[in-house]
């Protein structure tokens, strides 16, 4: 359960904190003891801390930062929408034969939609500065 909480802590603070280039490190050796304290360090596990990142990329001219293919420039979210605008796969019908394609469809835009909100970029973190600014300052 600390486990668990631990990793989601971790998520929760890489989303709403706009870290530097120095922590980018500190970060990813942190995601990584959290993510296999919190899954276990089966091979799989381990395969995918290997192959993910927290870092920052350049997108439509804009910082963002978030989860990644490390060493590449390619958030997850991005290619969860990539599989968002798949068919169901026939493998996963074999998996699920009652899935519709309309179910397929809502589940993978929820999973774009939880890995988008672990991401910051300086427009959204502009926008939550200027709520706060007007929640803390009103007329």
């Amino acid at each position: 359960m600390f486990a668990k909480l631990k990793f989601r802590n971790l998520l929760m603070y890489m989303a709403n904190l706009r870290f530097t280039d120095p922590q980018v490190q500190s970060m990813n050796e942190q995601f990584r003891t959290a993510l296999l304290d919190f899954a276990s360090e089966t091979p799989d596990n381990l395969a995918s801390v290997d192959n993910i990142e927290i870092g920052k990329i350049r997108v439509n001219g804009r910082l963002e930062s978030g989860l990644k293919i490390k060493g590449k420039k390619i958030m997850l979210s991005e290619l969860m929408h990539s599989i968002e605008e798949m068919d169901l796969p026939e493998e996963i019908k074999a998996e699920y034969p009652k899935l519709t394609q309309e179910e397929w469809a809502a589940a993978t835009r929820i999973m774009t939609l939880i890995l988008s909100s672990l991401e910051d970029d300086f427009r959204k973190l502009t926008v939550k500065l200027i709520l706060l600014f007007f929640l803390y300052f009103p007329k």
